[in-house]
């Protein structure tokens, strides 16, 4: 987990980013329609599944953009983040539970979906929440 300390004095959008953090109520959430109709064929053939392709592909665009890996460390400073991973549901069909999980993003996709399916198995009987990695995204689907 590798990140850089930004200098809020130093940067060219510190004054703006303080005055949306500090004087206004800040949500960020978006929706997107997209056709995955390629990704759903591409994963169907190689007999792999979906909700981790969609992580992926979600986490990469995430990824792609500096904007989306800011953060704060411990002490409070803000920071970006190289590569911040998926915090996601992973539902419980037998008791009709969830749990957040996150797996370590990886540009490999193969990587990153067989890390995916190993952190499901391996948490399958966990039923609570423990802890949220410092370098996160929230992903609700």
């Amino acid at each position: 987990m590798k990140y850089e300390i930004i200098d809020l004095n130093a940067w060219e959008r510190g004054k703006l980013f303080c005055y949306f953090t500090e004087k206004l109520r800040n949500v960020m959430s978006m929706t997107a329609d997209i056709d995955v109709t390629p990704l759903l064929s591409f994963v169907r053939a190689n007999g792999m599944k979906f909700y981790p392709a969609m992580m992926w592909a979600v986490s990469k665009a995430v990824n792609a953009r500096a904007e989306f890996r800011y953060g704060r460390d411990s002490r409070g400073n803000l920071i970006r983040w190289d590569a911040v991973s998926p915090y996601y549901a992973d539902f419980h069909k037998e008791d009709e539970n969830f749990v957040k999980l996150s797996t370590e993003y990886t540009e490999d996709f193969f990587s990153f979906h067989a890390r995916f399916l190993a952190d499901r198995e391996k948490y399958k009987d966990f039923r609570a929440f423990d802890f949220t990695p410092p370098n996160t995204f929230d992903v609700s689907c």
